[in-house]
């Protein structure tokens, strides 16, 4: 019986250290964010949004859906001639739940190609290439944000990170104590020793 609590409690610490004790994580879920739409550098739309579930932006044409650390162009009308040197920018991209800043862009092309993703600590900027006739209803592009956030030196634990340290004072107690964790043999010599 000792050897079947000892690996539940050994189960429990590693689902608690994998899954529960890990750090806090930054999101744009939350944050108000703006798109500006430029032909040749001259801004001609600008909207804002507020991150959340589904698509932040439905231009008619293109819909771009912002997730906690990633961005999706899908086309929704393949009618649509893109003009050249259009872009989209999404700037005032602000981390809820801890400052942080992009330092990469991984990008993914279903249609077309890209012509350019250009970023900057809070924004990025995505320059399509497509030729017309050559779109279709469906994924544009997908990015995801590579981020490096700082903690400002405020490292308070989180729940998960106390339930693995007392779970681990648990232990080490029933183990301290003997009894049901105590690893010793259980012989007839043990015994008469104690």
């Amino acid at each position: 019986m000792h050897r079947l609590t000892r690996r539940i409690l050994v189960a429990i610490t590693g689902l608690l250290a994998l899954g529960v004790a890990g750090p806090a994580n930054a999101t744009l879920i939350g944050d108000e964010i703006m798109l500006i739409v430029s032909v040749n550098d001259s801004p001609f739309k600008t909207d804002a949004a507020i991150v959340g579930n589904g698509v932040e932006f439905d231009l008619g044409y293109i819909s771009i859906d912002v997730g906690a650390s990633s961005i999706s162009f899908s086309i929704t009308d393949p009618g649509v001639v893109f003009p050249q040197n259009l872009s989209y920018t999404l700037t005032d991209l602000d981390w809820v739940g801890m400052a942080g800043e992009i330092v990469a862009v991984m990008a993914i092309a279903f249609q077309g190609t890209i012509a350019d993703i250009d970023f900057s600590s809070d924004s990025v900027t995505y320059t399509p290439n497509i030729l017309p006739g050559d779109v279709e209803a469906g994924p544009l592009v997908s990015m995801n944000l590579i981020t490096e956030h700082d903690n400002d030196g405020d490292d308070v634990p989180g729940p998960g990170t106390l339930a693995l340290f007392a779970a681990c004072l648990f232990s080490l107690g029933l183990a301290r104590r003997g009894g049901a964790f105590d690893p010793r043999p259980r012989t007839a010599a043990y015994r008469r020793g104690r």
